[in-house]
Formats: structure tokens, C-alpha cells, sequence
């Protein structure tokens, strides 16, 4: 199908259309980044935003329950649940989606994504035109434009926005805004792929994502010593990760939700030194599992490592660890 677009300038009514059927969120911006939220028409989108500040799994915690308050709106589908349209999620976070629903939840049939498996999802994926540093989504098979997890995706490209369809979901909402939408003409094409370049040419290469050696081979090293001793154990990098639970069983004890030690935690009334060694050896434990966990070969046994390289554990460490040094580790000791 050739690809379509619309002037960025007549967003709102495509948006508008959209809220006529569905439930729609789309990204709005908030000090320090942008969240998730429910869409009223005339209301601002923000575009340029580099990721959500908060992952998948909170993004969509009001869902759990079906439709919201603000889907009961004249011209809406009646009964059942209300079609959901998620506008604007970055690829990394569309990757993680996909991992995160193949996981049952423990509470009953629902996906850990938070929504019930009856409620139609459509994601409408917005490229990535301005990665951070600490983006390393080339890594992990995924790119600025990356459509796993996508219906349908959007490219910037100039005053234009490229729409180009990934699936029959994808299909249905442009079949529905089809007044609003026109065939994009060869230079529309040709901006969008440019815009596409110039953002993977920005993406830090951590590792080449088919060539991850195991992680333990580079346990024990500078690197790694490194990371062990200087984390703060405040759990920022756990509660901000997008796959987040994806993989945990009741043989893993739910470790993913834990945080590593702390500094300074120690039993009451215990040595200080021996305290020290202590929380630095359940440190060391807790990073060996999370990273066996994700990048290790059980989690290639499940499809591939559980990390789609948001960047955010590294973004918003508050000891500015950056943890790809130690996969650049790994794989020099292939």
C-alpha cells in the first residue's frame, strides 16, 4: 500500500476523527519529558518529545479497567469495550509492548500490558527524529523507526507526516480518515527517509545486537566493579524499565521488582565494615541476575534480550551509570 500523508497542521482532526470512535491517548508534555493521556479534541499534542517518563506498564494502568469516563461520548461505539488508539509511542516503547503482552498476568487473563485481550489496541508509532545519547535501540534490533509492536507508523518530514500501515488494525484508522489523507508524492518519501537517517546516525551503537556474548563473561571485570560499587541501589533504573516483570515466574521470585542494596543498608546493630560487604555482595547478586535475566541465554531462549534500548535506566540514573559498558564487555570476551 502506498504510503499516505497529512499536513502536521491538520493533526487535530485526524485526531478528532479518531476520538470519534475510540478511546484515544496521544503524548502531552510535562516538565522533564511527556506522558501518556487521554486525548479531548483541541487539546495539545506534543511531537518532539525523546521518551515517556513513565514506562508501558503505568502508561496504562487506567486501562485495566476498559473504557474510561471520557470514552462515554456521542457517536462512540456503545456496548463492550471502547476501541483504543495509542498515538504517538515511541518504537522502543511499541517493542515493549509486544514483550510485555505475550506475559499472562497472575491476577487472571490479562496481559501484563494491563489491558484485557478483548479490548482492540491500535498503536500508532511516532519515529524517533531526536534520540538521546543514552539510546541504544539500534542495539537491540529496534531503530528510530523501528515497527515491532506497530499498526502504523509516522515519520515526520518536514511540514508533512508520513503514514504507512503495518497491519490490518493499521488499515481500519486510515480507512476511517480517509477524507483527510492524500497519497505522499516521491519528495514526501524521500524527507521522511532522510529525517529516518539522520536519527539512526544519533543512536549510540552499544553492541552489535547479534553478537552479545553472555554476560557473565564480563563479570568481575573493571566495568563491572565499577557498576556494583557505585550504584546507590535506589531502584530508579527497575521502576523505569519498559519490559519491566516480563519473564518473572514464582520459581524467579519476583526479582525484577526488587531493588539492588542500597548504600548504607545493613541489619540493625551490625559491623559497618561487614555491613559494607555485605550490601556491595547482594548488589552484585541482584545485577547478575537482572542482566542474566535479560541479556543471557535464557532470554534469547524466549525470543531475544528483554531490553528494547529506551535508555531511560541510564537517562535518569541519579549515579550516571551507564551499564552498556559492561555488554561492550561481554562481547569483546566473545
Amino acid at each position: 500500500m502506498r504510503p499516505l500523508k497529512i499536513r502536521e497542521s491538520r493533526l487535530p482532526d485526524l485526531l478528532d476523527r479518531w476520538c470519534s470512535t475510540a478511546e484515544v491517548w496521544a503524548p502531552r508534555a510535562a516538565p522533564g519529558g511527556a506522558v501518556l493521556r487521554p486525548y479531548e479534541p483541541g487539546s495539545d499534542v506534543d511531537l518532539d518529545y525523546g521518551s515517556f517518563l513513565e514506562p508501558p506498564v503505568v502508561l496504562l494502568s487506567a486501562c485495566r479497567s476498559g473504557a474510561s469516563a471520557a470514552s462515554e461520548r456521542p457517536g462512540r461505539t456503545s456496548g463492550g469495550d471502547v476501541p483504543l488508539v495509542l498515538f504517538g509511542i515511541r518504537p522502543c516503547d511499541a517493542a515493549a509492548l509486544e514483550l510485555l503482552d505475550a506475559v499472562p498476568s497472575r491476577s487472571g487473563p490479562t496481559a501484563a500490558s494491563g489491558l484485557r485481550p478483548s479490548r482492540a489496541r491500535t498503536v500508532v508509532v511516532l519515529a524517533c527524529t531526536c534520540p538521546r545519547m543514552s539510546c541504544f535501540c539500534t542495539s537491540m534490533g529496534g531503530g528510530p523507526a523501528g515497527v515491532r509492536g506497530a499498526d502504523l507508523l509516522i515519520v515526520p518530514a518536514g511540514g508533512d507526516l508520513l503514514l504507512k500501515r503495518q497491519t490490518a488494525r493499521g488499515d481500519e484508522l486510515l480507512a476511517s480518515s480517509a477524507d483527510l489523507l492524500t497519497p505522499a508524492a516521491a519528495d514526501v518519501v524521500h524527507s521522511a527517509a532522510e529525517t529516518v537517517r539522520a536519527a539512526e546516525e544519533h543512536v549510540a551503537l552499544a553492541v552489535p545486537g547479534d553478537s552479545f556474548g553472555e554476560p557473565s563473561s564480563a563479570f568481575g571485570t573493571a566495568a563491572w566493579r565499577e557498576l556494583v560499587e557505585s550504584c546507590r541501589g535506589c531502584g530508579v533504573c527497575v521502576t523505569l524499565c519498559p519490559t519491566r516483570g516480563r519473564g518473572e515466574s514464582s520459581a524467579e521470585g519476583g526479582h525484577d521488582d526488587d531493588r539492588p542494596a542500597p548504600h548504607g543498608e545493613a541489619p540493625a546493630g551490625g559491623d559497618a565494615p561487614e555491613a559494607g560487604r555485605a550490601t556491595l555482595e547482594r548488589r552484585d547478586r541482584w545485577w547478575r541476575d537482572r542482566l542474566e535475566r535479560r541479556f543471557g541465554r535464557g532470554s534469547v531462549a524466549r525470543g531475544g534480550p528483554l531490553c528494547v534500548g529506551c535508555g531511560r535506566c541510564i537517562r535518569y540514573c541519579p549515579a550516571g551509570l551507564d551499564f552498556r559498558s559492561v555488554l561492550r564487555g561481554s562481547w569483546a570476551a566473545r
